[in-house]
């Protein structure tokens, strides 16, 4: 399988920020290969997990990944817990379902409880890279946001009359 992709914009910048980290959180060695391609392709570091276990250890570490990409099951648990795990990530983190085939309820309920998407094995390049960007747009923002927001806001201590 050959992979082409255009990682410039119409001014011939690169369109993926720097320094941008995928957790990749699977157990099966022989599915993800087409979005481990595209992250590579993308200059997205990955950093890899087998378990809801191991990848609470790096979401609880800094740097945190910007993404995290998780199959729906896992040996530990399945895609509920890794969405539980990223809520207590030391910075904003979007997660991204991965399923083996297509299952419109299997979508809504991973969309119900927090991820920021779902993709199956059958997506194409242009899809997967399509969430991807999105999703790094979405955490990056979240993340300046927060940053912007502890840095400006000086209130004074507020004191309660009794």
């Amino acid at each position: 399988m050959k992979i082409e992709l255009t990682l410039e914009d119409e001014q011939g910048r690169l369109a993926m920020k720097p320094n941008v980290t995928a957790l990749l959180i699977h157990h099966r060695n022989d599915r993800l290969y087409t979005l481990q391609l595209v992250l590579y392709a993308l200059s997205i570091r990955v950093v890899r997990a087998r378990s809801a276990l191991e990848a609470e250890i790096q979401l609880c570490e800094m740097p945190c990944p910007h993404l995290v990409l998780s199959d729906t099951v896992l040996p530990d648990g399945n895609w509920m817990d890794v969405l539980d795990v990223a809520a207590k990530a030391v910075e904003p983190v979007n997660v991204i379902i991965v399923s083996p085939t297509a299952d419109t309820r299997l979508y809504l309920d991973t969309m119900d409880h927090g991820a920021f998407d779902f993709m199956t094995d059958s997506f194409t390049v242009p899809q997967i890279v399509h969430i991807l960007k999105c999703a790094v747009d979405n955490v990056n923002r979240r993340r300046g946001s927060r940053l912007h927001a502890a840095t400006t806001t000086h209130e004074e201590p507020r004191h309660l009359a009794v």
